[in-house]
């Protein structure tokens, strides 16, 4: 390339380079043809190509990538059979009591809003948009909880506000304390644990568990065909959305068949289990383990 270039390129490279070269990237100068010996200063025709070659030849280590580490199945799928049967235990509880209202499936309380709102049942859809409210700004003080302490005061939280609604059971003030109440049990729960061995998993929401384990279910069956190339899910990814749902309808026939016998102190039933996730994520928490 060099003999092919009359005496005076060099120089008139040089003196372009201050204009147009120094704005243009050096692997867009190599790939259009011009050289970066002449159209570079020295110091940049030194630097271009080791750069280059590092960028396109090293790759991070171990050592650079940081581990990531989750909490063993088993672990995860204790903390999500309590977790499960307590959001159902709570929801079918929050559905007799407010007369066929939610208090932790938004979804189906935004369709039933939107349904009493436009055929005029303002009463209704008004209960249900409160419902929602609460909800939501519930979830908003729950987050700030985990984020400047520690998650693990959820499960406090949760067991005081089931503790306040057992209180006003049989005072005049008893179905707004439930309405204020349970949605905010539910969001709590919600935003306290929501990650068990490396899954996003909202133990209130049974939807997107059934779609998480079906989706599993597919990649495994698409796994075991002749030639497939697919990779086999983790067990975890489909025992743990499963459990999520059987957990759930568990503590749904649980607070029904409370309800039912009218057995005493029923708000209170789940203590127990909240004392038990409360002390494992506590000491999860102490010991740095991951969720």
């Amino acid at each position: 390339m060099l003999a092919h270039l009359p005496p005076i390129a060099p120089a008139l490279c040089q003196r372009v380079t201050p204009i147009w070269c120094w704005n243009v990237r050096p692997h867009r100068m190599i790939t259009s043809g011009f050289c970066p010996v002449f159209c570079s200063p020295p110091s940049a025709a030194r630097t271009v190509e080791p750069s280059l070659t590092r960028n396109r030849h090293e790759r991070p280590t171990m050592a650079q990538t940081p581990a990531q580490s989750s909490a063993p199945v088993s672990r995860s799928a204790r903390r999500i059979a309590l977790l499960g049967m307590i959001a159902g235990y709570g929801n079918a509880l929050g559905f007799v009591e407010l007369g066929g209202v939610f208090v932790g499936a938004m979804t189906g309380n935004t369709t039933d809003m939107g349904a009493a709102l436009a055929s005029g049942d303002w009463p209704h859809g008004l209960k249900v948009a409160a419902i929602v409210a609460v909800f939501f700004i519930s979830a908003v003080l729950a987050g700030v909880v985990r984020r400047l302490w520690l998650p693990a005061r959820g499960f406090l939280i949760m067991a005081g506000l089931l503790v306040v609604t057992q209180a006003v059971q049989g005072h005049p003030a008893q179905r707004v304390c439930e309405l204020l109440f349970l949605p905010a049990f539910m969001a709590v729960q919600g935003e306290t644990i929501s990650r068990f061995s490396g899954n996003a998993i909202q133990t209130i929401v049974i939807t997107s568990n059934l779609l998480k384990c079906a989706s599993a279910v597919a990649g495994w069956l698409v796994s075991l065909l002749p030639g497939s190339t697919s990779a086999r899910p983790a067990h975890g990814t489909i025992l743990l959305p499963g459990l999520a749902w059987a957990a759930f309808f568990l503590g749904a026939m649980a607070a029904t068949a409370a309800l039912r016998l009218h057995a005493p102190l029923p708000f209170l039933w789940p203590l127990p289990l909240l004392a038990i996730l409360y002390a494992d994520l506590a000491h999860a928490e102490r010991a740095h383990d991951p969720d």
